[in-house]
Order: C-alpha cells, then structure tokens, then sequence
C-alpha cells in the first residue's frame, strides 16, 4: 500500500471517530454529519479555490479531508480584485499543482500573472484541461513548449489577442502535445499576410488530435496542410474558410477517421466547396453544418446538393444547413427565390428527415431572407429576431419554443409585438433598434411582450443598442430582468437631473458586476451613471480623454467610496503619449497599493488597469 493510500485509510478510520458515534436512528442535520463519501461528492462538483475558500478553515476534519481526499481540483480563475487573485495563487493552486486536472484562465491579467508565477508543465501531472482566454503573441512560444512536458494534457483551448504571423510555428507546437485530443485555436486579430503552414513531411510526427476547432480565418491550403499533421480527426470545425491563397494547390483526402465537419461561415464559391468536401471519405462523415451568409444563390441549387450528398457522403445522418440572402423587393425575385428553395422538398429529402425552413424580414432598409435547416431554426444557440415582413408572396410566420440560449432582437418594438416564437432558453438578451426610430420609452406593452417571449428572470447577459436610450427606459427594463450581471450599452443613456435623483426606480440589490458603455461622454457624466450600480467591478468604457486630470479624479473617488467594488477598468479612446504619463501619476498619487497596467495602441487606443 502507498504512502498517500495508508494515509487516506488512517484519515478515514479517525473521521470515523469524529463523526457520530450512534448513526443509527440518527437526524442528519448538518454538514458535520455527512459521512466522508458524501462530503467527497460535494468536493466534487466545486471549484477548487471555492473548495478551500468555503472548508480549509472550518475544523480539523475537513482540513484532512482536503488535503489528503481523492479528489482531483477543477479551478476556474475569473477576474477578481488583485489581492484575491494572489491569495487564491498562493493558497489554493501551489499546494494542489498535481492535483489540478482543470484549468482556466478568462483575462489577460490573470494569464500574465499565473504565467509569472508558474510555468504549466510536468509539474501539473494530473493536468487534463487548459483554457487560456487571451495570451500574448510574445509568451507564446515559450508557453507551448514548456507545455509540451505536461503528461496527461488532453484538451487545450487558447485565444491570442494580438497580431501574430507566424500561424505556423503555433501550430507545429500544438502538433507536438503527445496527448492532445482536443484543439481550440483562435487568433483575436487575423491577418492575411501571415505565414501558412505547410503540409506535413515524411518524417513528421502525427498529432493524436482528434477534435480540432480553428475559431478565426482559415484558408483551403492551410486547412489543407492541417489535416496532414490530424490523421486521427473525427471532429472539424471552421469559423470561416476561405478559398484558396495560393493557386496551385493540391487538395489531399481529408481523414479517413473524419464523422463530423462544421463552417459557421463559408466564404468558398459553390465549386470549392464541392472540391473540398469531395475529399470526404464517404463511409465516414455523419454530421454535416454549412452556414452560408453571402448573396449567392448556387448554394440553394438542391439537386446540385442532392448529387453532392449522393456521390461523396451517402451515409450522411445530419445536413445541417444554413443561407441568407438579400432580396430585392418585387414579386419575381420573390418568386423565383421560392423556386429555388421549394426545390428541398423533393422526395430525397423527405426520405432522409432533413427539412428546412425560411423566413423573410426587413432590417437597415434592406429586404432579406434565410432558409436553414429546421433543426438548425429550432435548436442553434443563437438566434435573430428581425421585423416581421408582411408579404402576401409569403405569409409564413412560426410559432413554438427556440431553444436558443442568446436572442438578439434587431429592429423596433413592433419587432417583439409581432414575435409569435418563446425562448425558454434565453439567458443572453441583445436589442438592437435602428437610428431611424423614435422611440424614446418603452410602450406600455413592451415589456410584457418580452415577458410572453422569454423569462426575463433567467436573463444573465443584456445588450442595448439604442441611441436615444433613457435612463428611465433602462431603469424600467433593468427592474424586470433582476439577475442580469453584465450590461452592455452602445451610448450612455440620456438623462436630465430629476432622472438621476429618482433612481429609487432602480433596485439597491441589482446584481451587476460588469457595465460596457462603447460611447461616453465624459468620465464624471459616467462615475455618477455607475454609481448607481453598488455591485460593480469591471468597467469598459470608450471615451475622448485627452488630459490625466480628468481620470486622476476618476480614480480617486473610486478609491475613496467606501464599500467599491471596483478592481478593473478599461478606457478606449486615450491618446498614446499619455500612457507613460498616466502610470507615473498613479504611482506619485499612491491611487493604488498594487496594480496591473496594458495598453494597446495597434488594434484600439486603449489602456487597462487591474488592481
């Protein structure tokens, strides 16, 4: 028996005796009284630095059982105030780095500390799971090949936030992680100038992924040159694929062991596309998603599609299918677009289950319309909600329950009044009204038409893009969607005084942690907006400011209310040769004990403070 399982049985045995004596007949009636197993069960579905944040400092026994349990640590680090963070590090991670089988990273702040202070490799020996949501081109390659000696690292996501051409080199040290099975790559900033990788040689080592997701731009050769290095691949997926950059190219047969291929944005003309899925093997492939946003209508030629399915992927199960198309508004293009899509009603269709649906409607003085695959209107995350267009070519309009977990409402309030789906799954909600509207409240009914819609109480996430937004319009939405925690906004909402005094429309207990505002006006018109928000700690803000007085003030009172919460602000909008300046002003004026300062001058005019 091992040191650690001897230990575990003694720790076992001596709870025994610290639990109740007489269990039977006996009330359990706290946690004191749950037996090991249970207690393990709990540990389980926590995150690790809640696990030791919530039972280290409780008594003797749940001391042992953290320290000396089975149980394997799942932490996800969000973004907290600085001090936290570095408690958390200290406490919770370095005495558990084998015992961590999950991690995730969310922030740029919280990535360049932990990779300050730890270097993720066979150390980590239980690793299994890395999320690392927006890393620096510069730590890179050092990241991945320390990485490398990680025994057990079977899944790895990453996001890198700024300009790298070298795709390449990225690439061919992921290919190396020995046991990677699944991939998420996603480069914030694209560039087409960037070096492709090339096909793989001979004598080059095999990657035993097996699911790859490239979450950005892709061309033909380069997801060309992926799949040789991937000939273990079930599962690809592609943001967008694009054509081929370099004429010439030869296509190879893509992964025997290939069943599923997803495109959330094909850019290929219908001919690549038929190439490219050409290269399918045909026993394989089971699951098939191509979403089409272009004005093309080859891609709704159905018995092209129908010899394409026929002749390289008979065996398909799921054709998930989607296109949107602009139409100009007379009776023959409408017409001759429903010739088109009546087509996908033919016997071979029906045979197979795969039916579609369409739907026409007017945004930003356009007339457009989608046609996709039922399941794909029913069943898909997402969904856009756009003014109904009352057409006697196509009177069709839906009823019954979406289960999209994010609903975007793009057009006027007549938009939701006309909405005959419900969205039980709703947690993201985003409004979007045009300029050309001149609402300026809320109707009677508008909130109750939202209410028939969705559960606003499940609400989470709220997004308003409105440019005559009031504040006792967003005073009034907010009182109906309590549990929403980040809020973003497109313009500051409009306010006179007496507005601002009656904030009693708004509740104290209003759960907002998070608040975007992309266009300002001035950062004290903001402090006085965000005050009303006692639960706030992250703010984002795109605002002119051209002098340091004006956030020298602005972070002075934020450090002088008593009970803020805020420890993360970011600013667009700051001139470049401020930068230096505003890092010596909040050290002379001592504005913080420790902080963490980014600036970033070649996507956004930006700095960013973590404290």
């Amino acid at each position: 028996m091992s040191k650690t399982q001897s230990t575990i049985c003694t720790m076992n045995e001596n709870m025994q005796k610290l639990s109740n004596n007489d269990k039977q007949g006996s009330i359990i009636t706290s946690l004191e009284d749950l037996s090991n197993e249970l207690i393990y069960e709990i540990f389980e579905f926590l995150d690790g630095c809640h696990l030791y944040e919530a039972f280290a400092n409780l008594n003797e026994r749940f001391q042992y059982l953290l320290n000396y349990s089975p149980v394997s640590f799942k932490i996800n680090m969000l973004l907290t105030s600085k001090p936290i963070f570095q408690h958390r590090c200290e406490f919770s991670v370095i005495p558990n780095i084998d015992r961590i089988v999950s991690l995730r990273l969310s922030n740029i702040f919280t990535i360049n500390f932990f990779l300050s202070k730890f270097t993720i490799d066979a150390s980590f020996t239980c690793l299994e799971s890395l999320v690392l949501d927006g890393i620096h081109a510069t730590q890179l390659i050092s990241f991945l090949t320390c990485l490398a000696s990680a025994p057990r690292l079977f899944r790895l996501t990453i996001t890198i936030i700024d300009i790298f051409k070298q795709h390449n080199d990225v690439y061919r040290l992921i290919f190396r992680l020995p046991a990677l099975r699944y991939a998420k790559i996603e480069f914030k900033h694209d560039v087409q100038s960037r070096t492709l990788l090339t096909v793989a040689g001979k004598h080059e080592l095999s990657s035993p992924i097996e699911h790859l997701i490239i979450a950005g731009m892709c061309y033909l050769d380069e997801l060309n040159a992926l799949v040789s290095y991937t000939p273990r691949l079930c599962r690809l997926s592609c943001r967008s694929l694009y054509g081929f950059k370099n004429t010439g190219t030869v296509l190879l047969k893509l992964p025997t062991t290939l069943t599923h291929i997803s495109i959330e944005n094909c850019v290929l003309s219908f001919d690549e596309f038929e190439l490219f899925i050409s290269k399918v093997d045909s026993q394989k492939l089971q699951v098939l998603r191509i979403y089409r946003a272009a004005q093309d209508v080859t891609y709704l030629n159905a018995q092209r599609w129908q010899r394409i399915l026929s002749n390289y992927i008979p065996n398909l199960c799921k054709f998930d299918f989607f296109h949107r198309n602009v139409i100009d508004e007379n009776d023959l293009e409408y017409a001759a677009y429903h010739t088109l899509i009546n087509q996908f009603t033919s016997s071979y269709w029906i045979k197979r289950k795969w039916h579609f649906v369409h739907r026409h409607y007017y945004f930003w003085n356009a007339h457009s319309a989608d046609f996709c695959s039922s399941q794909s209107y029913w069943k898909n995350n997402n969904y856009d909600l756009f003014e109904h267009q009352d057409n006697e070519t196509c009177p069709i309009q839906y009823t019954g329950n979406n289960l999209a977990c994010s609903v975007s409402i793009l057009g006027s309030q007549k938009t939701i009044a006309d909405c005959s789906l419900q969205f039980p799954c709703a947690t993201t909600l985003a409004l979007t009204i045009p300029f050309i509207c001149d609402d300026d409240k809320w109707t009677e009914s508008f909130i109750n038409d939202l209410n028939r819609c969705m559960h606003l109480t499940k609400l989470t996430k709220l997004s308003i893009d409105y440019v005559n937004l009031t504040l006792p319009m967003l005073f009034e939405l907010l009182l109906n969607v309590p549990n929403v925690r980040s809020l973003y906004l497109s313009h500051m909402p409009h306010s006179q005084t007496t507005e601002i005094e009656h904030t009693c429309l708004l509740p104290k207990n209003n759960k907002i942690t998070k608040i975007t505002i992309y266009h300002g006006y001035t950062l004290e018109c903001i402090n006085t907006f965000i005050s009303l928000f006692h639960q706030l700690e992250i703010l984002d803000i795109r605002i002119g400011v051209y002098d340091l007085d004006s956030i020298k003030h602005f972070l002075s009172l934020k450090k002088s209310e008593k009970n803020c919460r805020l420890f993360s602000l970011r600013i667009s909008g700051v001139q470049s040769p401020m930068v230096e300046d505003l890092q010596t002003m909040i050290n002379q004026e001592q504005l913080f004990d420790d902080y963490s300062f980014e600036s970033d001058f070649v996507h956004s005019s930006t700095v960013c403070l973590w404290w």
